[in-house]
């Protein structure tokens, strides 16, 4: 009878011994899992940070570093964009005195790269909309632009223009560097500003926002506190500056 009893009490013993190691397996198990969750979610949210931070790097890099040269010619003005390879010209005016008979002023931009060296460019004619010109794919279709650019000057050929703008307009010539000091300089900054920003409106609404930010973004990313901004121009570039940060909102 002791025997017995000694054996249920030693069998009592024996399986709350293997109950709490089953309890404690569990809970391991549950630790282990609990564990490994975490290590997963700080990897996801690791690599996510990478990835982030990968991007936006690409996207600086891509958009940022682009240099504003403004020139002044015997008939208008000319802005050239220099994004390393590629450069950008926009030109405004063109009108050759003819009297009663002067044609209004035009706008035109193109995207060059080089053609010959060291100094000639030439590229196709972009789609732009602004106050000054309406031009769509189609219409710019096959046209081109070309330039010599020169340290303190550009030489601006044939801008094909024929059946965009007005007859008589003529964009060649010799266009003179503008100091980056000076009014003048400012300016034609902000006119050309103005133009690029009613262009990438139009662009944005096309459902085009990558385009619409690329167009205007050497604009915005220019330091305007260098500049010799009248009141009305400081508004003018502080009001864009303003809008196209709104249109970066989610």
């Amino acid at each position: 009878m002791i025997f017995v009893r000694k054996s249920i009490f030693l069998t009592l013993v024996l399986c709350m011994q293997v109950s709490a190691s089953s309890a404690q397996a569990q809970s391991f198990l549950v630790k282990k899992r609990w564990l490994r969750s975490m290590i997963s979610q700080k990897i996801q949210a690791a690599a996510a940070l990478f990835l982030c931070g990968f991007t936006f790097f690409h996207i600086s890099y891509a958009m940022c570093g682009s240099v504003i040269r403004v020139y002044a010619g015997p008939h208008g003005d000319a802005i050239l964009i220099d994004s390393g390879e590629s450069k950008t010209l926009l030109v405004a005016g063109g009108a050759t005195p003819q009297g009663p008979a002067t044609p209004s002023d035009c706008f035109a931009k193109a995207t060059l790269h080089l053609k010959k060296g060291p100094n000639f460019y030439k590229g196709p004619l972009n789609p732009v909309h602004n106050e000054m010109i309406d031009a769509d794919a189609d219409i710019i279709s096959g046209k081109q632009a070309g330039a010599f650019i020169y340290p303190s000057r550009i030489r601006v050929g044939n801008v094909e223009v024929n059946s965009i703008c007005a007859d008589g307009i003529d964009f060649s010539g010799y266009y003179e560097k503008v100091a980056e000091q000076s009014e003048k300089y400012a300016r034609t900054f902000t006119y050309f500003m103005r133009m690029e920003e009613e262009n990438s409106t139009n662009t944005r609404k096309n459902g085009k926002p990558a385009e619409a930010n690329e167009a205007l973004w050497p604009f915005i990313e220019t330091s305007h506190k260098k500049l010799k901004l009248d009141n009305r121009d400081r508004k003018t570039v502080e009001s864009i500056s303003k809008k196209f940060g709104f249109t970066q909102k989610p």
